[in-house]
């Protein structure tokens, strides 16, 4: 079978002058199965999304939970959201748990980690530039004495360890290097 069955015919354009938009095929509602995603925003502040399906679903629990399973944050809230915005204290790991509340209780539907940044500015005070090669690799312009692009995180950079983010971010949480 080919691909054009498979999808069916595309729509002929008109033959009048009149402009002809191809929209393609309509776009899916949603993630098959659902998808659940925790993001570090600040210090002191995750967001989750989801787009989970909501049949019999009455609302939403998040709660944020700290290494130790005490409770950092709690919302509650209806059926049609989609979102949260929790606030943790700076420099937490711990886990964001998504229940959904229904007629017959409430149902754990993901434990996802999280960690947050120490408040304030990094250590680092260290001045990189670097340029991303058509291979893909960093390569130095100008970095401190000593020092060269293979210290700087991203493609083909790693720190000493052998581990991406550069030396320097030891500390910082790698959510924190990302959001650079």
């Amino acid at each position: 079978m080919s691909s054009s069955e498979r999808l069916g015919a595309a729509p002929t354009p008109p033959n009048s002058g009149e402009a002809f938009i191809d929209w393609g095929l309509p776009l899916p509602e949603g993630y098959e199965g659902g998808r659940v995603r925790v993001m570090t925003v600040e210090p002191r502040m995750v967001r989750a999304a989801w787009e989970l399906p909501r049949d019999g679903v009455h609302g939403w629990q998040v709660r944020a939970e700290g290494a130790r399973g005490e409770e950092l944050a709690r919302l509650e809230l209806g059926p049609e959201v989609s979102e949260a915005w929790l606030r943790v204290p700076a420099g937490t790991r711990g886990l964001l748990r998504l229940q959904a509340a229904t007629g017959a209780g409430s149902t754990l539907l993901a434990s996802l980690p999280f960690e947050t940044p120490a408040e304030g500015p990094a250590g680092d005070r260290e001045e990189r530039w670097a340029r991303v090669g058509a291979d893909g690799k960093l390569t130095t312009v100008s970095a401190p004495p000593g020092r060269s692009a293979d210290g700087l995180p991203g493609i083909g950079g790693t720190d000493r360890t052998g581990r991406l983010g550069g030396a320097s971010s030891a500390g910082h949480s790698a959510t924190h290097a990302r959001r650079t």
